[in-house]
């Protein structure tokens, strides 16, 4: 678990809820947008978090990795519109 509470399994789980209820077109967006609604709870976990989504082959995971933590970057710099967040 991290120090924020949300164990990597469950970011990993909300991972994989955003992936596969986001339009198939989208779904590559949904690492960077998971990296800024949940910068916070990362820390340096992402790798482990995209794992945990069931992530498996090493060549997405490198690519997701570098996503969500492009995402933690921009959430420096941007906010999520409400009607934009997937459940």
């Amino acid at each position: 678990m991290n120090t924020t509470g949300l164990s990597i399994p469950e970011l990993g789980r909300r991972l994989r809820a955003m992936y596969e209820s986001a339009p198939k077109s989208e779904r590559p967006i949904m690492f960077s947008l998971f990296g800024v609604q949940y910068a916070g709870h990362i820390g340096v976990h992402a790798r482990k978090i995209v794992q945990a989504a069931g992530f498996q082959a090493s060549s997405y995971v490198a690519y997701y990795t570098r996503e969500v933590y492009r995402g933690m970057r921009l959430g420096r710099y941007v906010m999520v519109k409400p009607e934009a967040t997937l459940k």
